[in-house]
């Protein structure tokens, strides 16, 4: 493909990234003359006719926004067999990627993040179209700390009737509302749960709803109540956590209805201003009164007391229900493996990956028979670190121990690296290397904070742990993390 030019004026570069079924291409328009993303399709797609005229459909109507939150779609075209997308290039990372570098965001961050991306997909939903897709991955970051929604490739337009085939269910799993679960119509408020669950991850850096299969993890969205962010962080303000439920609600009606209403709470969390995050609309009464008829069972409404919430009294009345939901659960399993088993292609093209946050087992492989290491005699010792900091980081703490700690500091760099190295008696050796952290910088400083944990077979009998952070070699500082065998 590089080398080829699509559509008389699109040049293709180099391959920048891709998945099962599309793959993306650094080009450059020839007649503007500026450089952009282009997304091919892959050959095993080119025939299938229905997926093609719903991509084809659903991409020019995304191609009609133009907003600084959005990541803009130029064009949609097909060369041959060549069906492909342009888009505006973004240099930058993904909002998972800043997650995954720095294990969860500081409060304030993460709302700000949030905001952002509400402006872009409240954009969206005035034009009429339903992203139907937000995930962290969807989320770009740029250099000067714009987020910009990405990836309307299975956007519908929220005034027609829905052009997804009849049964399929789009989107990502671990994101998904509850009404995608069902493969039920979705609307903007669908779109508003899943910023529920992205705020929710950025702010814990775990997901309210996991699982190994995704039919399992559907069923999590339809019946289970959202787990309280501050079991995880209980520093996470009340507030905070009441707009997150509300967002996460099960009934649609209950959810915020527009992003506006969303960011409005927000920014009064922001400035320290009561939210009307439970100031609950009147359908949410009527949610509750139909739910013997309904096809799950939402979790109740959440009260001043999360705790209540949690543990309402009321579940414990439902036991005359049990088997009418045990019949109904089964009944939204075999749907849902029916509907994402057919679609998985298709997510793959979109960039899906319902198993994501799976762990990876490769790093800690290793050979249970391996003879113990002989211990050398380097001086380890005169490889404890100063405290320092200089004109890039400075206020550097960190709390944890035995290979578990939480770094925080403040920094003028919008993106840094660090290195864990270990120094024992054979010497030094790097743990993790050129690790990256993303930062939100407005006009001086601002807070980092991300989270290092290592294996225990890593960690030494007698050694230390310490810390590398740079942006280069010219501002590179280490800092002691523990000390063993003393």
């Amino acid at each position: 493909m590089e080398g080829k030019r699509l559509g008389g004026r699109y040049e293709i570069m180099h391959r920048i990234g891709g998945g099962g079924m599309a793959t993306v291409y650094l080009a450059v328009d020839q007649t503007l003359e500026r450089r952009v993303a282009v997304k091919v399709m892959n050959d095993s797609l080119s025939h299938d006719q229905d997926f093609i005229k719903r991509f084809l459909r659903e991409a020019k109507a995304a191609g009609s926004l133009s907003h600084p939150n959005v990541v803009n779609v130029y064009d949609v075209g097909r060369e041959q067999d060549i069906h492909y997308i342009v888009m505006e290039l973004v240099k930058g990372n993904s909002l998972m990627e800043m997650i995954e570098g720095r294990s969860f965001l500081p409060v304030t961050e993460a709302v700000r993040i949030a905001i952002q991306m509400l402006e872009g997909l409240g954009h969206a939903h005035d034009n009429g179209i339903v992203h139907r897709d937000v995930k962290p991955h969807n989320i770009m970051a740029t250099h000067d700390g714009r987020y910009k929604v990405t990836d309307f490739g299975v956007s519908r337009l929220s005034r027609a009737s829905t052009i997804t085939q009849t049964g399929y269910v789009m989107g990502s799993v671990h994101y998904f509302s509850p009404e995608q679960a069902k493969g039920a119509e979705t609307s903007r408020s669908s779109d508003l749960y899943s910023v529920g669950v992205v705020l929710y991850e950025m702010v814990t850096g775990r997901l309210p709803f996991d699982g190994d299969e995704a039919i399992a993890i559907a069923l999590k969205h339809l019946q289970e109540p959202v787990p309280d962010p501050r079991v995880i962080r209980p520093d996470i303000p009340e507030a905070l956590c009441q707009i997150i439920f509300r967002a996460m609600e099960k009934d649609p009606q209950a959810r915020y209805q527009s992003a506006q209403e969303m960011i409005t709470d927000l920014e009064s969390f922001l400035n320290g201003q009561p939210v009307n995050a439970y100031h609950a609309p009147p359908q949410a009464e009527k949610w509750e009164q139909e739910e013997e008829t309904s096809s799950f069972d939402p979790p109740p409404r959440h009260s001043d007391s999360l705790r209540e919430t949690r543990f309402s009294e009321k579940r414990k009345r439902r036991g005359k229900k049990r088997w009418f939901l045990v019949i109904g659960a089964l009944l939204v399993a075999a749907f849902l493996y029916l509907t994402v088993v057919g679609i998985s292609s298709l997510i793959d093209f979109l960039g899906t990956d319902t198993t994501q946050h799976a762990d990876n087992g490769d790093s800690e492989e290793h050979d249970s028979n391996a003879a113990e290491e002989e211990i050398g005699d380097y001086n380890w010792e005169q490889d404890i670190p100063p405290y320092e900091q200089n004109n890039t980081f400075r206020s550097i703490n960190y709390t944890g121990e035995d290979g578990n700690y939480h770094i925080s500091l403040e920094t003028n760099a919008s993106n840094f690296f660090y290195d864990v190295i270990v120094v024992d008696g054979n010497g030094k050796r790097t743990l993790e290397e050129k690790k990256s952290v993303w930062t939100s910088i407005s006009d001086d400083y601002a807070d980092a904070e991300f989270q290092v944990s290592l294996p225990y077979k890593d960690l030494p009998e007698e050694g230390l742990i310490k810390l590398a952070i740079y942006t280069d070699d010219s501002n590179r500082i280490e800092h002691h993390l523990g000390t063993f065998g003393q």
